[in-house]
């Protein structure tokens, strides 16, 4: 088990490296004092940071739980996310995804982000209900729940942090993937505000 990453073993915090041996590890299952979801491996590859923004319009029109959120409500566009890939075709894992934003409303609100590796139909405007099809599933569509932290006191951005796991592979003819937000979260925005999104990868070819 060694190279072996644990979320928690007695008190270790979160990624703390397991050196013990896969014969060490069974004796820790049978003891109950770990459990299989208590390690995973990382996968090998090359880390990257992938890093995107979104500005949303000049407006301060409150959104409602599910709508979306974009730069346009007339041309409205998915966010491309470039270099995913290290390869045409590449793919890998988001280990982590940290967002931030000036729009202070959103904290301790949550958002949806949506990954594409094919662009999807029924793209919306802003503060408009985000739709999914059947058809942007098959186009890969999965996504991602970030909660923003509590506002600290005398800041003017707030900060989100999730560790996903998730894998990801890139259309064969691209190394990019798309990305649609949502607000999970009914909130009055900033006018003009917007949110960071930095992906922490380990992409492979």
């Amino acid at each position: 088990m060694r190279g072996t990453f644990i979320k928690s073993y007695n008190g270790v915090v979160a990624g703390t490296q397991f050196v013990g041996t896969t014969i060490e590890a069974i004796n820790l299952l049978r003891e109950g004092i770990i459990t299989i979801q208590d390690f995973f491996e990382y996968p090998a590859g090359k880390p990257g940071l992938v890093m995107a923004r979104l500005t949303r319009p000049a407006d301060t029109n409150a959104y409602l739980a599910g709508d979306a959120i974009n730069a346009s409500i007339a041309t409205p566009v998915d966010i491309s996310l470039v270099n995913m890939g290290i390869v045409i075709g590449g793919g890998g894992m988001i280990t982590e995804l940290g967002v931030r934003t000036n729009m202070v409303a959103l904290a301790g609100n949550t958002i949806r982000i949506y990954l594409y590796r094919l662009a999807p139909t029924s793209l919306v405007g802003d503060n408009v209900p985000l739709t999914q099809l059947a058809e942007n599933t098959q186009k890969g569509g999965f996504y991602i729940d970030i909660t923003f932290d509590p506002l600290l006191a005398g800041s003017d951005v707030v900060l989100g942090h999730v560790q996903p796991f998730a894998s990801y592979v890139c259309d064969t003819a691209s190394s990019a993937l798309l990305m649609r937000v949502q607000t999970l979260s009914a909130f009055t925005p900033t006018s003009a505000g917007w949110i960071d999104f930095d992906f922490t990868l380990t992409q492979q070819g």
